[in-house]
């Protein structure tokens, strides 16, 4: 197992022990392709950043630490001349965050509190903390650096209680989970199986679509008996149909396993919880199925269209064949009229050879008599 690369968070001091914070979460999907280099470059050139392994985290301007996120039943709280100040300004922090840094960003009590946002390159993003404005400023400068943005995002909300004196290190409830330690590790796992749920929404509906417009021509078939779709469109389907499979694999990597969750036992055990709690790989199975079930339909009206090209071939070679028959058949008629012309010619010239021969025969007779 490699090291650990970010120090876990331990309560500093007991104000820690009894300060209760609720993370709000929500993750979007903006579109395929994200390039999340030139973003963090051009729209949060000026915010801390770190991006590792194509994912960006950037923590948002105008971060505030206030109160109101705090529990506020906790009958132990101090005083709030007591309780550490929250610093607004962020100017002692470097632009590029290295992991000791982005590290210390979640320490202290305030540490729930920050406002990030971590971008994939597949197209999610997920806000920790972030206020409608912010979201809304992220969202529409995001849309510029992906081919293909989303008209309407899907989008998922989810919320996490970090409560630093809880017995249990993390508790599972259905969209939600309470939190002993909030820290960069938590962000990458929570982030990750999120931004990933998003993204499927997206596909599912693209694969729903899809089979809509399958359903609507098997029905067509069914009521007319014969197809009338374009190959073109029927090849484009094709390809989304096995893009779809490709980018769930290979970008979304649902099949692989977090390196974080790899690295520690107990973000694994949170990676693994959080994915039965979204049913990532259940819906991953069903997308299959479905997605397989395109393919059988695909197959099927590729056959029908080639047996449909095969009939126009096989009547055009019947065409073409009568026509070499009757162009046949009309040679053999006026070779058979030429030679019936020819042999009528020939009956002729030798009746006029005949009668010639008898002519003269009689001239001949006769000038014989005429002598005698």
């Amino acid at each position: 197992m490699a090291a650990a690369p970010f120090a876990e968070d331990t309560p500093q001091s007991p104000f820690e022990l009894v300060r209760e914070a609720r993370v709000v979460i929500r993750s979007y999907y903006v579109g395929p392709q994200l390039d999340v280099k030139r973003i963090c470059a051009h729209v949060y050139r000026d915010s801390p950043r770190q991006i590792k392994s194509g994912i960006a985290i950037v923590r948002l301007d105008g971060t505030s630490g206030g109160e109101t996120s705090f529990a506020a039943n906790n009958p132990q709280r101090p005083h709030k001349q007591n309780q550490p100040q929250n610093p607004q300004n962020t100017s002692s922090i470097p632009t590029v965050m290295t992991d000791a840094v982005l590290a210390s960003e979640f320490k202290g009590p305030f540490g729930p509190l920050r406002r990030f946002v971590v971008l994939f390159p597949y197209g999610s993003a997920v806000f920790f903390n972030a206020t409608e404005s912010q979201i809304r400023y992220c969202l529409n400068r995001a849309r510029l650096y992906t081919p293909a943005p989303i008209a309407a995002p899907t989008t998922d909300d989810y919320s996490l209680l970090v409560r630093p004196n809880a017995a249990e290190w993390f508790v599972q409830h259905p969209d939600s989970m309470e939190l002993r330690e909030f820290s960069v590790n938590s962000i990458r796992v929570i982030s990750q199986v999120l931004a990933q749920t998003v993204a499927m929404d997206h596909y599912e509906q693209k694969v729903d679509t899809m089979l809509d417009r399958f359903r609507s021509l098997n029905a067509r078939l069914e009521a007319e008996g014969a197809l009338s779709m374009d190959k073109t469109k029927l090849f484009k389907l094709i390809a989304s149909n096995n893009a779809i499979l490709t980018d769930m694999i290979t970008q979304l990597k649902l099949l692989d396993r977090s390196d974080t969750a790899w690295r520690y036992g107990r973000y694994d055990e949170m990676w693994t919880s959080l994915r039965e709690d979204f049913e990532v790989s259940e819906r991953f199975s069903t997308l299959e199925f479905k997605l397989t079930h395109v393919q059988h339909n695909t197959k099927f009206f590729l056959e029908v269209l080639h047996n449909k090209k095969s009939d126009l071939l096989e009547w055009i070679i019947i065409v073409l064949l009568a026509f070499e028959i009757v162009l046949c058949t009309y040679e053999i008629i006026l070779a058979t009229e030429d030679r019936r012309k020819n042999s009528s010619d020939g009956d002729d010239s030798n009746d006029d050879n005949e009668s010639e021969e008898h002519q003269g025969k009689a001239i001949i007779v006769k000038e014989q008599k005429s002598v005698q």
